[in-house]
Parts: structure tokens; C-alpha cells; sequence
């Protein structure tokens, strides 16, 4: 009985997993406020908030941002810059020096160099990453920030740039950098992650690189939230564990819904050095995304932190305490509340789809092809359906699907569960 249980329990972690944690109502109307840091700088243009990160071994500041010649500015002769500047303990700053020799405009847009972030490697060195025209570009200093590479390495293309818009509001896959600073296996290996439009442009999705040479070299990207039904995943933020290395990567997801502007937040954790990860829903009730303020902190485990808009349509910042017991609870609660359901069908002219609820359900059920985002076709639209045994029996003829392979997925009480339909 003990290895039946363990088997049916290994079999629970292997999915993607849904269910919820308790999330804590920190503060409520509450806006994040950029933290400011007094930069010795002369000129007085335009500059977005910057990234910072301290290298404690070394008292060190490190700050980047981006400056424009004019903000909004349509004129070609107005650039977008990434700027550095470091300071010991905070008190003076160098002069800010440029970072890239790839400029942007300055519409504030795809065409603008955006979001320079850095982080601190295990001997001191300094990474940064920005979004820019080209891709994603990275830069580097392996003496604190004195020196840097004659010009930024372009990364990989960002299909559909760094700006893109959710539910008609302006959102980005502006990336994230870390560094594993952990005595683990992956020590020393930096890790960037954002979101673009590879897949499509409804089919947001975050993805990963990492390099274990000092950014010399890096990764193909590693697709990190994959699903089949199409929905956009985007807005990444990131954090490795310092004591073990374990990679979280923080982002919104809009998967369990087929219609309306409902967003939830998904965290995809890794033990193994991002190859793998599992995936845990955090938010306890779904939300209308408003390019919400999002974070991961660590302080006794990984806490997330995020704002959301309530039903009263006050801001609350909430936080979830992200450590071995919750990610065990949340194991027990996804299989409870599961569909139960094959996970394929051959191709027939009528398929017989039978599944079992544990609570009753609004059920969609809609079937996409898994290399169109654009295909759609929904079998069943918000039909109430008790708990227990239910079926539904699709026409493919009537519905106009010729032979070939599918993805149907079934939405239900916020959540989805998906199965194949295959050609052979």
C-alpha cells in the first residue's frame, strides 16, 4: 500500500500544479515607490529609475539606468543610453559611464534600449542585461566595475521587442539577471529570463538562458512556461536561493481562463539548474491585471510579493511564504481538486471524452492545434455540469476538424486540464 501511494503521490508532482497558497494582505492601498539613489550627475535629462545591487564582500554599490535625450521623443537624432555608475557604500558615485554602443530611440518603445538590470557575480565581477532593438544584450565587468567589454553581446532576438500590451494595458518582457552565489552544484552560473512573442502574440511566454563561463557563452532559450492552450505567460521576475541554488522565476499567467481580462500568478521553481521545473499557482483568487508591481524576496525561504486590485478596487500588497511544507500542501490540495480524465484520444470522426469532477463546474472545453495560437475552436461553452462522472462527445466531422493533432483543454472553476488528440 505504501508504494502505491508513493507512486500515485510521484505521479501528483509531476504536473503542473494549480492549487493555491495562503496569501497574507500586507498593506492595503498600497503603490510600490521606486527607491532613489543620489547619483552624481550633472545632466538633466530624462532618466528612468535605476536597477541597483550591492556587493556585500566589497561594500559596493552598483546602479544602471537608462537615459534619454528627450523622453517620448520621435526625432532620430534622440538616443536611449545604459549608463553605470558604483559607489562605495553609497556615499559618492563615479561618473556614469555608457554601457552600450547599440543605441535606441526614444519613443520608450521596442526600439528603445530599457530595463538595464545587474547583478553580482561570485568574484566580484558585475553583469548587467537590458532590452534594446537588437535582442536581449548583456554586459559585463570582471573587476567591480572599472572595466567592461568594449560593447554589450547580443543574447538572443526578442520577437515582438520588449513592450507589449495584456487586456489593452502596457505590460513588458523587459529581462531579469541573477547569479547563483550559492556552494552548490551550479555556482557561478548566471541566469536571465524575460517573455516575448516567439509563439505568438496572444501566446506570450517566459523563457530562460543561462551561461556557466562568465557569460562568454550561453544557452539556446529554454521555454519555462510552456502550456498547449496558447495564453499569454509574461512579465518575468527571478531569484536563486543562496544556501541551495534553486532557481524561482515569478510571472503572470492568464492559462486558466479561455475569455475575460481573470490573471493569475504562477511561480516555476527548479532544482536542477533550470532544466526542469515545477510549477505552483500562488494568488488565491484570480485578479484584473493592471501591469501590477511583483517581487521575490528571500528571508527565512522565498516570499513573493504582489499588488493587486481588490473587488472594492483598492491596491493590496499581498505576500506568500514560498518553503518545503506550503510546496507539500499545495501537492495534496492540486490532486484533490484535479479533473480526473484520459491524457489522449486517437482521432476519431466522434470522440467520447469522459472526466470526473470533484466539485461542481462551469465547463468550456476548446480544442487548438499545438503549432497554431491562432486556431481556436470551442466544443462546449460554460455548460454547468454536477460533480462526478460527466462526458462529452465531440463531433470533429461537424465541427470541421480534419484528421491530424490536437490539443483539447477544459477550463473549469479557474483552472484548466488539458489532453491530446492524436493523428495515430
Amino acid at each position: 500500500m505504501k508504494k502505491i501511494i508513493l507512486l500515485v503521490f510521484s505521479l501528483f508532482v509531476c504536473k503542473q500544479q494549480k492549487a493555491q497558497f495562503h496569501a497574507v494582505l500586507v498593506e492595503g492601498d498600497y503603490a510600490p515607490v521606486s527607491e532613489k539613489f543620489a547619483i552624481e550627475d550633472q545632466n538633466k535629462k530624462h532618466k528612468d529609475p535605476p536597477h541597483t545591487c550591492f556587493d556585500a564582500s566589497r561594500t559596493l554599490w552598483h546602479a544602471t539606468w537608462t537615459q534619454f535625450d528627450e523622453y517620448k521623443s520621435k526625432q532620430k537624432k534622440d538616443l536611449s543610453v545604459i549608463y553605470y555608475s558604483r559607489s562605495d557604500e553609497g556615499k559618492t558615485w563615479t561618473p556614469p559611464k555608457q554601457l552600450n554602443k547599440i543605441t535606441g530611440d526614444c519613443s520608450d518603445g521596442d526600439s528603445t534600449v530599457k530595463g538595464p538590470m545587474p547583478c553580482i557575480g561570485i568574484g566580484g565581477e558585475v553583469y548587467v542585461t537590458w532590452a534594446g532593438p537588437k535582442g536581449l544584450a548583456f554586459q559585463c565587468s570582471r573587476d567591480s566595475g572599472k572595466t567592461w567589454l568594449k560593447e554589450e553581446k547580443i543574447i538572443s532576438p526578442m520577437k515582438g521587442g520588449w513592450a507589449s500590451k495584456v487586456d489593452d494595458i502596457k505590460t513588458n518582457g523587459l529581462p531579469y539577471i541573477v547569479c547563483d552565489q550559492s556552494k552548490g552544484e551550479f555556482r557561478g552560473r548566471i541566469y536571465i529570463c524575460w517573455s516575448d512573442e516567439k509563439n505568438g502574440e496572444k501566446n506570450k511566454d517566459v523563457f530562460l538562458v543561462y551561461s556557466d563561463d562568465k557569460g562568454e557563452h550561453w544557452t539556446e532559450p529554454i521555454l519555462v512556461s510552456y502550456r498547449p492552450n496558447h495564453k499569454d505567460q509574461f512579465k518575468p521576475c527571478m531569484k536563486v536561493d543562496s544556501l541551495t541554488g534553486y532557481v524561482y522565476i515569478l510571472y503572470f499567467d492568464k492559462q486558466n481562463y479561455f475569455t475575460g481580462k481573470e490573471t493569475d500568478i504562477y511561480l516555476a521553481f527548479s532544482k536542477n539548474g533550470g532544466l526542469k521545473f515545477d510549477y505552483f499557482k500562488i494568488n488565491e483568487h484570480s485578479f484584473l491585471f493592471n501591469s501590477n508591481y511583483m517581487e521575490l524576496d528571500e528571508n527565512n525561504g522565498i516570499k513573493v510579493h504582489w499588488v493587486q486590485v481588490d473587488g472594492s478596487k483598492r491596491f493590496g500588497l499581498y505576500e506568500v511564504l514560498v518553503n518545503d511544507s506550503a510546496m507539500n500542501a499545495y501537492y495534496l490540495k492540486d490532486a484533490a481538486e484535479e479533473m480526473e480524465v484520459e491524457r489522449t484520444f486517437k482521432f476519431a470522426d466522434k470522440i467520447n471524452v469522459e472526466y470526473k469532477l470533484k466539485h461542481p463546474a462551469n465547463v468550456t472545453a476548446v480544442i487548438t492545434k499545438p503549432l497554431e495560437p491562432g486556431f481556436e475552436k470551442i466544443v462546449l461553452k460554460e455548460k454547468h455540469v454536477f460533480d462526478g462522472k460527466n462526458n462529452l462527445v465531440i463531433d470533429m466531422k461537424s465541427a470541421g476538424l480534419k484528421k491530424g493533432n490536437y490539443v483539447l483543454t477544459l477550463y473549469y472553476n479557474g483552472r484548466n486540464t488539458f489532453v491530446w488528440i492524436t493523428e495515430e
